[in-house]
């Protein structure tokens, strides 16, 4: 979004500004309301209108990462007592240096499942905020 005003021009990446701070909210909208003479509500709708967009896409995605963390998370515990057991999932035991190497397995597949789970988190703290931003725009426009 580029808006340019008599003394300048304003440069807003929507996608790389939002999910921010309550505070940078408040700011961004109060130099809509020093730029514009027709007031913000223009710029808040384009807005809106964005993050409207990216938070049933932000929604999905977590909901992928929950699914691909419960599967892993579920591998895991499998891995983990057939390791305990140190038997193979058939039944027979692990022969030589196969428990090491499934051992080495287990570790890879609970890294990525810490990397999933941290990618979950930080999705759902992405969405809560950007719901956050989407409201408090609201707010100030007098929309709610």
């Amino acid at each position: 979004m580029i808006v340019t005003y008599e003394n300048g021009r304003l440069d807003l990446n929507i996608d790389a500004f939002f999910p921010t701070s309550q505070a940078r909210v408040r700011k961004l909208y109060r130099q809509f309301f020093l730029i514009s003479f027709d007031g913000p509500s223009g710029f808040v709708d384009e807005i809106i209108r964005n993050i409207d967009h990216r938070i049933p896409v932000m929604e999905d995605n977590a909901r992928k990462l929950a699914k691909e963390y419960v599967d892993l998370k579920t591998r895991v515990s499998e891995m983990q007592e057939q390791v305990t057991n140190k038997k193979k999932a058939n039944g027979l035991p692990f022969r030589g240096d196969e428990l090491k190497d499934y051992r080495e397995k287990l570790q890879i597949k609970r890294q990525k499942c810490n990397e999933v789970k941290k990618a979950y988190d930080q999705q759902m703290r992405d969405l809560k905020k950007l719901k956050e931003n989407r409201l408090t725009l609201l707010q100030l426009d007098g929309r709610c």
